[in-house]
């Protein structure tokens, strides 16, 4: 009698132990991994700016969950580096070293839609140095997950 209630107790725990299993792995949640998507209207890839005046992003962004915000980062590019993903090749001034390079981000949140038209216009103010400079776009969205794209533009005195 001892026995069979040992293989009772037994083929019950293996039951409860192959339900549970497959309850915990069926109730594994999906993550959202899809980062959003972004498409700059302006500045233009090689635009010429100028010091003294305002830049305007404009910028379609969209992402399958919806967004959670964005930063703008404009730095120099006096030593011609590269973020590896510019597509267009722009004319650059010769090398040289920052003495007075521009850099600056701004940040915002975005509301939590699929899809956000953003157009917005900073300062670039006077009494910096001009020359070669990249801008980054970087959007984040309700989940985490984050894209960039990274535009080289020139800005004048």
């Amino acid at each position: 009698m001892k026995i069979q209630k040992l293989k009772f107790l037994t083929a019950l725990t293996s039951i409860s132990l192959l339900i549970s299993t497959t309850l915990l792995l069926s109730c594994e949640e999906e993550y959202d991994v899809e980062p959003p998507v972004i498409k700059v209207l302006s500045p233009e890839p090689c635009a010429i700016e100028q010091f003294g005046n305002s830049i305007r992003l404009h910028a379609i962004l969209s992402d399958n969950e919806g967004l959670k915000g964005y930063k703008l980062n404009i730095h120099h590019n006096f030593d011609h580096h590269t973020h590896g993903n510019h597509k267009e090749v722009c004319e650059m001034d010769d090398k040289k070293d920052a003495n007075n390079p521009f850099l600056k981000a701004w940040s915002d949140d975005l509301p939590n839609e699929k899809q956000f038209e953003l157009d917005v216009t900073y300062d670039l103010p006077a009494d910096y140095q001009p020359g070669d400079y990249h801008a980054l776009l970087y959007v984040t969205d309700i989940n985490g997950n984050q894209n960039w794209t990274g535009i080289s533009i020139k800005i004048e005195q």
